[in-house]
């Protein structure tokens, strides 16, 4: 094994990773190579610093989540009373405007059944010329 490629498998030598042919061909030649012992205690100084090195705990974060829950609840969010009055507004205003428009519809209405006497006569003058068939027939008193 050369060094080049004995230096990449060092790490995972020392982390017992490689597998048992890879491990005896870089132990053969770590045996023979001074530099690459040398590489591999490095190494391992390094993770043994890093070893002793303290590391500060964690914070409590469900403690800090359950703080959080068992805080007084926010004040609700202020309703927007007139939203709704105005949708109300609008709908009896719609309502009164249909009611007033049918009272006036049915006064205007022709009496009886007559197509002669309906507002397009009353405009034109005259029955328009798709309700002659039709008025006949009203005049007569027969459904058509």
């Amino acid at each position: 094994m050369r060094c080049s490629s004995s230096r990449r498998f060092l790490s995972r030598y020392l982390d017992g990773e490689l597998g048992a042919w890879r491990r005896r061909r870089l132990d053969r030649h770590l045996a023979g190579c001074a530099a690459c012992r040398a590489e591999l205690e490095a190494d391992r100084g390094v993770w043994a610093l890093l070893g002793a090195v303290e590391t500060p705990a964690p914070p409590d974060v469900l403690a800090q989540l359950e703080a959080c829950l068992t805080r007084a609840p926010l004040a609700p969010a202020p309703q927007r009373w007139f939203v709704p009055v105005a949708y109300a507004t609008a709908v009896l205003v719609f309502a009164a405007a249909g009611a007033v428009g049918g009272v006036y519809a049915a006064q205007r209405r022709p009496q009886g059944n007559r197509a002669a006497e309906s507002e397009y006569a009353e405009l034109l003058g005259v029955d328009p010329p798709g309700l002659a068939p039709v008025s006949s027939l009203l005049q007569d008193g027969r459904t058509p």
